[in-house]
């Protein structure tokens, strides 16, 4: 507010309107677009097939994404996330797309993790940390599983990290925040390179 005067403001033609914001169930809005319930699934070749089925996606384009995490992802980002223009949470993520967040209490295939998108882009994305030694190992598990199925960008395990957690992790949150992205929309620069404080970085 301080940077541009006001809570409404003007980002390359939209106006964007930052005194109040949207709040979209993750998993909720994935379903509508699925027609079904994408927590029932945990075989991404049935998922994909889905998709192919009625028509959303060939299966050429959608081959490559060996995990139900990158599947879905790639679906958020194709057909949901740049209809997102004005500030918007969302919330309530399929745990599978977090490993390292900790699980819904209500419903443990949830994540307690949001994001802020603007203008459709991710602008920041907060959750509570895992601090379960037997959740965080058979998340683990599950990404090695990805990774010799072909997933280029599954976590590898980490024992030592699982082992310090069964020693007593306290609750622990955090938020991200993209500085570039924000300043961007701030100064309504159309890319993060005209908002880089180090011109020869371009």
């Amino acid at each position: 507010m301080r940077a541009r005067g006001t809570l409404q403001i003007e980002y390359q033609g939209t106006k964007l309107d930052f005194s109040k914001y949207e709040m979209i169930d993750y998993t909720a809005k994935m379903n509508e677009f699925f027609g079904c319930n994408i927590l029932d699934f945990d075989d991404v070749d049935v998922l994909r097939q889905k998709l192919v089925d009625e028509g959303m996606f060939p299966m050429d384009e959608l081959e490559d994404l060996k995990s139900l995490a990158t599947l879905v992802d790639y679906v958020y980002k194709r057909k949901i996330r740049d209809k997102i223009v004005q500030p918007t949470i969302l919330y309530n993520y399929p745990t599978y797309m977090v490993p390292l967040a900790r699980h819904n209490d209500k419903d443990d295939r949830c994540l307690d993790m949001y994001q802020l998108l603007v203008a459709g882009g991710e602008l920041c994305k907060g959750y509570s940390e895992l601090v379960n030694p037997i959740q965080q190992a058979q998340a683990f598990e599950d990404q090695a599983k990805s990774i010799a199925g072909g997933e280029e960008e599954a976590f590898n395990p980490d024992n030592d990290f699982v082992r310090a957690m069964e020693h007593g992790f306290p609750p622990i949150s955090g938020v991200g925040l993209g500085i570039d992205r924000l300043a961007a929309i701030v100064f309504d620069q159309p890319t993060l390179r005209d908002i880089i404080l180090f011109p020869i970085m371009k």
